[in-house]
């Protein structure tokens, strides 16, 4: 569902005249304007009357009078062809083209409170003469008039009145939409009251639907000669502005946060707004949020089936990364006619392998408790995996009963046997020393620091002085992991996770 909401103004409807000349119906004879009022009138056969005797320059008939018998004359003749959308014309052109479904068009109808010199000038009429117009020519559109009854200078009130008709009626668009319903705003030709009221109406909606502003470019003059009289000239150029992108330099910087630190949550309501600018990021960042969730599996499944499939990740990622990531998540992924019991191990190992990821993430969040205990239980899980595969128990490595799985302390014994480790072996001192740490974490619920961390690597030259501390951090644990590892499993590969993570933020830090 798309809307376009029309404020109304003095100068955004025409009449075509017997003798072929467009006369605007709120030009008065005014600055650059000619006497199109009285001319109207004239052609009318009518005496342009006042409101007031005694007032008579102040409440001249204008726009809400003269609008009201050329509605008249409409409606007995039937159509509505001597209207000109002057100003409108080339919006709804163009966003019909775009799937324009509704139209609202917002005329002021002050109420009798308000001085006539100010009512006279009321746009009601106006709106149902662009309202009959729109339908004639475009029968499909659904079209409504609404009317501001209230006085044009009651910032209040006018906040109130556009609330209470906007919010309901765009959550109403929101029910069985297949897509991201749309507004549209031109409110160029209204009182500055109204104007602002329905911008920073249409801002607050940004979250939920896709907001542009859509100007009409006014002609430069207004009018022209045509026979030695003047014409006005309709608008042909509009411009268009995403309320989104008058946030994007504040909630840029927040984006990029909440994704370097990986909470995809924050980053996919922030981006919501901005789902145009970054459509594949948009789509990438719940897929993360399940992978940093531990659903390692189920997010690696989604970019095969639904992510990298998709038109708008072909049009974003480079071809030959795009070739890449289909070719890593067809190894790492169950294929179609597989079960899950019937995983090789090195997908099984794949997959596992993938847990770095989440390591990756919470060091750089500074999380290094969590960090370390994803480390932990993926070390675990590489043993475990190594102990099934390479029937640790049959050939006596570990010493399990086996109706039971081995346990952290076993796995390690198991594979200091495997490599014919001796007790002072400083592998076999490091990782029970990560066991050990692993255990007071959870048995004591301490935390573990940056320094706890680093000084667990003290009997290694692991860490690079070109490098920084949490970047020696990830480096020391992916070199345990993969000391860990068979040499035929694949521990060169890069996660495939953390490769379209990074790619992402690379599309966020990139833009202007």
């Amino acid at each position: 569902m798309k809307t376009l909401i029309i404020t109304v103004g003095t100068r955004q409807v025409g009449w075509k005249c017997i003798d072929r000349i467009i006369r605007c119906l709120g030009a008065d004879g005014e600055k650059s304007y000619p006497p199109h009022i009285d001319e109207l009138y004239q052609e009318l056969g009518m005496e342009r009357g006042c409101h007031d005797p005694q007032k008579e320059k102040m409440t001249r008939w204008s726009t809400r009078h003269l609008g009201e018998q050329l509605y008249q004359i409409c409606q007995k003749n039937g159509n509505f062809n001597p209207v000109q959308l002057l100003m409108d014309q080339v919006i709804v052109q163009k966003l019909v083209v775009q799937g324009l479904t509704h139209i609202i068009l917002i005329g002021s109808n002050q109420p009798e409170t308000v001085s006539w010199s100010y009512r006279r000038s009321d746009t009601l009429w106006l709106a149902e003469l662009m309202a009959g117009k729109i339908k004639e020519n475009w029968p499909n559109l659904q079209v409504r008039t609404w009317n501001l009854e209230v006085p044009a200078n009651e910032a209040n009130l006018i906040r109130r009145k556009i609330e209470d008709f906007i919010f309901p009626y765009m959550q109403e668009s929101m029910k069985n939409a297949e897509e991201k319903p749309a507004l549209f705003v031109q409110n160029k030709g209204c009182a500055p009251a109204v104007a602002n009221t329905l911008e920073i109406c249409a801002a607050t909606l940004v979250r939920e639907f896709e907001v542009q502003i859509v100007t009409p470019v006014e002609p430069d003059p207004p009018t022209f000669k045509n026979k030695g009289k003047d014409t006005a000239r309709s608008a042909d150029q509009i411009q268009t502005v995403s309320i989104a992108q008058y946030f994007w330099p504040l909630e840029r910087l927040r984006i990029i946060s909440s994704w370097d630190r990986g909470d995809f949550s924050e980053s996919q309501v922030w981006l919501k707004s901005h789902e145009s600018r970054f459509p594949a990021v948009y789509k990438l960042a719940p897929i993360l949020g399940q992978a940093n969730n531990w659903q390692l599996v189920e997010a690696l499944k989604a970019l095969q089936h639904s992510w990298l499939p998709s038109k708008i990740a072909a049009q974003y990622v480079e071809p030959n990364l795009y070739q890449k990531w289909q070719q890593q998540l067809a190894e790492i992924l169950v294929a179609s006619h597989q079960i899950q019991n019937e995983l090789s191990t090195e997908q099984v190992f794949l997959q596992t392998w993938e847990a770095r990821f989440l390591i990756y993430l919470q060091i750089r969040s500074n999380n290094y408790t969590t960090a370390f205990m994803q480390f932990a239980q993926t070390l675990e899980r590489l043993l475990y995996l190594r102990a099934k595969s390479e029937k640790w128990i049959k050939k006596n490595f570990v010493t399990a009963d086996y109706d039971r799985d081995p346990n952290f302390y076993q796995l390690i014994q198991g594979w200091c046997r495997s490599q014919n480790l001796q007790d002072g072996d400083p592998w076999k001192k490091l990782l029970h020393r990560i066991r050990e740490k692993r255990n007071d974490v959870v048995h004591e619920a301490t935390a573990v620091n940056l320094d706890q961390l680093k000084s667990m690597w003290r009997e290694f030259s692991i860490a690079k002085p070109n490098q920084s501390d949490r970047e020696n951090l990830i480096q020391a644990m992916d070199t345990v992991l993969q000391k860990v590892c068979h040499s035929s499993w694949p521990t060169d590969n890069k996660s495939i996770l953390q490769e379209v993570y990074e790619w992402g933020l690379t599309q966020l830090q990139s833009s202007d």
